[in-house]
């Protein structure tokens, strides 16, 4: 129902965060008055919950940018990685990044296996399924204080985890993974290779 709601006036806000009809469809992005909502899916595609960002001016005096579904036995945040019904598990690499504009517009430019954590670092639970699942995770959140202390603190957790071949990257400027696939499209895994360390040599 969401979806029918997603008028011509919020669509062009998406154009203009770099989102094309296709992406728009493919993550099924709706509106319900105020708020665009985005799908959260389990790892069979199942929509267990939704992550609601503000758009009006009221929605977004409020206070509240972001405003996702209460918690149930079906979704809770520390357990959610948006976009991991699309992981491939021909592909044993993770992309991790921040927010679901990220990971939407990182997937559109050729990242793969890109999700977003729905929190602030990486949960246990987030580790466990890394480990689980023998994944090698590569961290990419925003350039900025909270995204660095983010960084640092689920580092030390996969390391903690005993978990191998464990990678990060910095961005420039203090942009975000959307910042920066806007600016260079189709070289985004070209950038981001050049900026790509293992946790080994920080």
């Amino acid at each position: 129902q969401y979806e029918r709601q997603l008028n011509p006036f919020v669509k062009n806000y998406l154009y203009m965060r770099g989102l094309g009809d296709e992406d728009i469809a493919r993550w099924h992005l709706g509106f319900d008055g105020n708020r665009i909502t985005f799908p959260i899916s389990d790892t069979y595609g199942n929509i267990i919950g939704f992550a609601n960002r503000a758009f009006s001016q009221e929605a977004i005096a409020s206070g509240h940018k972001y405003i996702n579904s209460s918690s149930s036995k079906f979704f809770q945040k520390k357990n959610v990685l948006y976009g991991a019904q699309f992981l491939d598990k021909q592909i044993h690499t993770i992309f991790i990044v921040e927010g679901q504009f990220d990971a939407i517009i990182g997937a559109k430019y050729g990242i793969p296996n890109i999700v977003a954590t729905m929190t602030c670092h990486l949960s246990e639970e987030h580790v466990a399924f890394i480990k689980n699942h023998n994944l090698k995770p590569i961290l990419c959140f925003d350039n900025d204080k909270a995204g660095r202390t983010g960084m640092l603190h689920s580092l030390a957790a996969l390391h903690e985890a005993r978990i191998k071949n464990i990678r990060f990257a910095f961005l420039p400027d203090e942009r975000d993974i959307a910042d920066l696939g806007r600016d260079v499209k189709d070289k985004l895994k070209d950038v981001l290779r050049g900026r790509i360390m293992s946790y080994s040599q920080y």
